[in-house]
């Protein structure tokens, strides 16, 4: 086994400033009240007109208005209020220079990723890269998953139990980082295999699963 695909949001880079920043600009141009932060930390994972159903509140025509305020605001600037974590570029580079296959496999649209990978130089550390088109609805990401892989035996990096359960549906492994927008207790309780607090500590599990 020697196929990494990792997440995006949560996983790889750090997006809270600018998604946390849209949702509450969406909301505010539509008369609703700001979320906190316990509340905003949520939205990241699931695709968003479901975060705004579940945690907003929102149903019918305001999700789908939401939605748009939030995209709008979102592609223009909170896109780029984003970074990557500290120490993944190192690490991405470094399973590269070890043969081992990487690949993104993310429910964020596939035209935002394309411009924070360029935009941090960090194209050339992905063999694969695949993201949504439009709006995706669902939280199963099994089929971006089974997409991105380039083995039938894989390990998959994310943040939430999005992540670990769509790699349980695939037959795959998977390690739960706790630096991003997921707790231990969700991770552990989706079966993650692994769970990582860092990126060092992300290498030696992932060095442990790929020796499998």
């Amino acid at each position: 086994m020697a196929n990494v695909l990792f997440d995006f949001d949560g996983t790889l880079f750090d997006t809270y400033d600018g998604v946390s920043r849209c949702v509450n600009h969406a909301l505010e141009a539509m008369g609703r009240n700001r979320l906190d932060e316990s509340v905003l930390r949520r939205f990241l994972g699931p695709p968003i007109p479901m975060s705004f159903r579940e945690y907003a509140g929102l149903d019918g025509e305001d999700v789908e208005r939401a939605t748009a305020l939030f995209r709008a605001e979102y592609s223009e600037r909170g896109l780029y209020e984003s970074r990557p974590y500290d120490g993944i570029k190192e690490l991405l580079a470094r399973l590269k220079a070890r043969g081992v296959t990487t690949a993104i496999a993310s429910s964020k649209p596939q035209q935002a990723i394309d411009t924070l990978l360029k935009r941090n130089a960090m194209e050339g550390l992905f063999d694969r890269v695949v993201g949504v088109s439009g709006v995706r609805q669902s939280p199963d990401k099994s089929d971006i998953l089974l997409a991105a892989a380039s083995e039938k035996d894989a390990v998959m990096v994310g943040d939430r139990l999005y992540d670990i359960n769509a790699a349980k549906s695939c037959g795959f492994k998977s390690v739960g980082v706790t630096y991003g927008f997921g707790s231990e207790e969700e991770l552990k309780a989706a079966g993650a295999d692994e769970i990582a607090k860092d990126c060092e500590e992300l290498e030696r599990k992932l060095e442990k699963l790929l020796r499998r």
